[in-house]
Parts: C-alpha cells; structure tokens; sequence
C-alpha cells in the first residue's frame, strides 16, 4: 500500500508554472474539502493559482496488481479574478491564456511521471465567478468559506497508480 495523498502532493505542489502577463506564476496544490482550501489559501503567501483536489473520491486498491486507483476525481484549477470582466473576456484571457495552460501542465506533468495515469476520457466544466465555491458549499450546505472572486476549470477524472513505481510512498509496518 502507498500513502497516494503524499505522492499527489509529491508530484504537484509547485513542481510548474505557467507565463502569464510577463510573469512566470507557479501553480500550488492542495487537497482537502472547501475549508482546507481556504486555510490553504489564507496561509499561503502566493495563494493563485491553485490547484485544488477535492475529498470525496473514492480509492481502490488491487493488491495482486500492486495498483492502486482514484476514482471521481475532482480537480480545480483556480485563479482569482474580479466581478466586472464579462464572461467573453475571461474566455479569451483567463482561460485561454492561463488557466488551459496550467491543465495541459497537469496533463503534461501526470503523462510524464513513470507509473501514474489518468483517465483518457475525462469531464471539464468552466466556472467563471466563483461558482465552484458556492456549488461545493451548497452540496455540503455550508456557508461559503472563500470570499475571493475566482474563474475556474473542474477537472472530473480517475487516477492509477502504479505502486512499484513509487516505493518512497510505501507504508510498511
């Protein structure tokens, strides 16, 4: 059995960034449910963009395989934007200019590590305004616990894991 959680944080946590505006902006990872991410968020001195896996997928390990899959997961792909940029505008700037670019990274970034794999069919949904927070809130009938203005991408995707591949995260008794 691997620590998977470790490993993501591993792969993921400031390991790229992507030129925006003149500026180099390195990506940071979190994993957790709404108000991890705000903790993550308000401790962090760069806090976007930000990747943000949220909890709620589910884990399957084949121990004869020695592989071990994340199954419904949800990754966000965020930066902070404002209320008066109309939507054709973000599309053509935030999102296409960056926060496309930071999810072909991700692919890039998971494609390239020996012995991890998504899914190569997967789900995207666009969320301009800050609509991923009140959606995650309102699933969880929570007040909302980000007051920043955000566009952002959801990535619905399964994960596997190749266990031998990564014997640093391996847990042993």
């Amino acid at each position: 059995m691997i620590n998977h959680n470790l490993l993501i944080y591993d792969i993921l946590d400031r390991k790229f960034s992507v030129n925006w505006g003149g500026n180099d902006w390195i990506v940071n990872f979190t994993e957790g449910d709404l108000y991890e991410l705000a903790n993550k968020l308000n401790e962090s001195t760069t806090k976007y963009p930000i990747i943000w896996l949220q909890q709620g997928y589910s884990v399957r390990r084949d121990k004869m395989l020695q592989k071990t899959t994340l199954s419904g997961c949800r990754f966000y792909f965020i930066t902070v934007s404002d209320a008066t940029t109309r939507y054709k505008q973000r599309y053509e700037k935030t999102y296409n200019e960056f926060l496309y670019k930071i999810l072909l990274k991700f692919d890039k970034t998971i494609d390239k590590t020996t012995g991890l794999s998504a899914s190569l069919s997967d789900d995207i949904r666009t969320f301009p305004l800050n609509d991923i927070a009140q959606l995650s809130a309102a699933e969880k009938g929570e007040k909302i616990a980000i007051q920043d203005i955000w566009d952002a991408i959801e990535l619905s995707t399964d994960i596997e894991i190749s266990n031998e591949c990564f014997p640093q995260f391996k847990i042993n008794l």
